[in-house]
């Protein structure tokens, strides 16, 4: 009878949907008020926008699953807006994500609001519509990113 019993649950393990994992994804932001800026002097971003495994409208192109990761900041000291796209290697909890045009490597892990993004080197990006770059360091004042999650309609940095 009880080998009977454990056959019955390991064939119903086995016929049993298996729960799919949520991979990492949304929009995440962060916008540094000035008492932070200022205590935070070598830093250089003022706000952040991530967006990460968001499926965009229309046909997907030639990404795996047709979703689209962006970072996009502002920064202290100019105007204007500068991205980056990056693709992402999404897990449950982290995602490694890498520069598509530079290759420079980042890394977006879960918290309990939103993601912590650490850059893994200096990350480049352009600013919209001009021929102009920007290099964020990876040093101290400018490694680590702390965002939380916004819904899709304050995620204004992307098109939609």
């Amino acid at each position: 009878m009880k080998a009977n019993i454990l056959v019955v649950l390991g064939i119903g393990a086995m016929i049993w949907p298996q729960a799919a994992t949520a991979k990492i994804s949304g929009c995440f932001e962060r916008v540094y008020d000035k008492a932070h800026i200022k205590l935070h002097v070598g830093q250089m971003v003022r706000t952040m926008q991530l967006q990460i495994g968001v499926q965009q409208p229309g046909p997907a192109d030639d990404e795996e699953d047709g979703d689209e990761d962006s970072l996009a900041i502002r920064l202290v000291d100019r105007k204007g807006l500068y991205y980056a796209n990056v693709t992402c290697s999404r897990g449950e909890d982290e995602a490694e994500c890498r520069n598509d045009a530079t290759r420079e490597k980042l890394r977006v892990s879960k918290t309990g609001k939103g993601v912590k993004i650490v850059f893994g080197t200096p990350v480049t990006f352009n600013l919209e519509g001009e021929d102009k770059q920007v290099s964020i360091p990876n040093d101290d004042e400018n490694q680590t990113y702390a965002l939380v999650r916004v819904s899709d309609s304050q995620c204004t940095y992307f098109d939609r």
